[in-house]
């Protein structure tokens, strides 16, 4: 079985190699730190296997997987991610991913979602299933499918939605003012919001931040 494995952090892909070769007739045959890369590698390995962090330089994981899975049908994608919230697993489940996987769980759950999806299954199993993610897409007023935001675009969002504004997305992200506007803009579009209150509603309905605790008085 030959394995590609996507990420921009030199020490998860010397790891996920050490891994996933212990495995009688698994290789891994190219390793990519970016989109652009990544997509190169899949031309021209078609690996039966990708395992794509979720957030890359260039890209998200999840924006990968279409032109992935245009270029190489055959070629089953697993996205790692740091995030295990509902709306990364619902995009990436819409976009074609047949696996999920969290960075912090063991080493053996990589190894079960690779075996599982070369046997034809999702993983987790229910990853491919879940009723939520047919109604939503029913739903007019839900993301489009291959409605992703970019890296950048998640970053603005968290800000966004624990109560910052553009000079504090400018400012905690590195870029101008009218960037940050930019990337407001875009989310709104993307997610059909039309005000702050939705988007503070979407970050919650979605597990991206949580409610605020209220200290109970003495």
């Amino acid at each position: 079985m030959n394995i590609l494995v996507v990420d921009d952090h030199p020490i998860v892909q010397k790891g996920l190699k050490l891994l996933l070769e212990t495995e009688t007739g698994w290789r891994v045959v190219g390793q990519a730190a970016d989109g652009a890369t990544a997509l190169r590698c899949v031309s021209s390995l078609r690996p039966t296997v990708a395992i794509i962090d979720l957030n890359l330089p260039d890209s998200s994981g999840i924006e990968l997987i279409e032109p992935i899975k245009r270029c190489s049908p055959q070629t089953r994608v697993i996205i790692l991610s740091m995030h295990m919230n509902d709306f990364y697993i619902k995009a990436a489940r819409r976009n074609g991913a047949d696996a999920y996987v969290s960075k912090h769980v063991a080493e053996s759950e990589i190894v079960h979602a690779v075996k599982a999806v070369t046997s034809g299954r999702t993983y987790p199993a229910h990853f491919g299933t879940d009723p939520d993610d047919r109604s939503c897409a029913r739903d007019k007023n839900a993301p489009a499918d291959g409605s992703i935001l970019t890296v950048r675009e998640s970053q603005v969002l968290h800000v966004l939605a624990n109560g910052g504004q553009n000079k504090d997305v400018a400012q905690l992200l590195g870029i101008s003012v009218r960037t940050a506007e930019k990337h407001r803009g875009s989310i709104m579009r993307k997610l059909n919001l039309r005000n702050h209150a939705e988007l503070i509603h979407f970050a919650l309905h979605n597990n991206i931040i949580d409610l605020p605790k209220h200290s109970s008085s003495s």
